[in-house]
């Protein structure tokens, strides 16, 4: 699994940064989810252990510390890195989507709605018993409002004997100074 960072000040005054989110701050949802450490590579996870075929949901906040001012539009998420390893057996689906959720006026609901966008892989490339980096890039990167927040989702189905390693994400973004 490659960890990279970068800190690029344009004249424009955009910079370019990462921000990794844990494997703790997300939601792994299955029957057998608990902390672990993967003895392979000494990595913390979250792991969905191999008991049955079971559909297992991680949820991954896309929260950058970066609000918006007076003089700054924010930030905007220009693609997001999930790592996750599939151990022992394949799975047999897999799904990804981004949504944008806007908070409402008090008494009023809440809203969601799917980011546009692509996954670098192949659906086949993401469930076999390897290590994966999926890559997703918005259609149009846009810049989070004050009143929105985004959030993952990738949905696995595992088969019998299947372990799950839920290693965390990359939020690459560009902030406009």
């Amino acid at each position: 699994m490659k960890i990279r960072a970068e800190n690029v000040q344009e004249e424009s005054g955009q910079t370019d940064g990462v921000y990794f989110v844990s494997p703790f701050e997300g939601n792994v949802y299955a029957a057998t989810d608990t902390p672990a450490r993967d003895v392979t590579s000494n990595v913390p996870a979250m792991k969905s252990a191999k008991t049955t075929a079971e559909a297992v949901t991680v949820i991954v906040p896309l929260n950058l510390p970066l609000a918006r001012t007076a003089t700054s539009r924010g930030a905007k998420i220009t693609s997001v890195e999930l790592y996750y390893k599939v151990g022992s057996a394949a799975c047999t689906a897999v799904s990804l989507a981004v949504y944008k959720v806007t908070l409402a006026a008090d008494g009023t609901a809440l809203s969601a709605a799917e980011v546009a966008g692509a996954k670098d892989l192949a659906d086949d490339d993401c469930i076999d018993a390897d290590e994966h980096t999926i890559t997703w890039t918005p259609t149009t990167p846009a810049f989070i409002g004050d009143n929105e927040f985004w959030y993952a989702v990738l949905s696995l189905t595992k088969a019998t004997g299947t372990d799950l390693y839920w290693y965390g994400a990359l939020i690459n973004f560009t902030r406009a100074l």
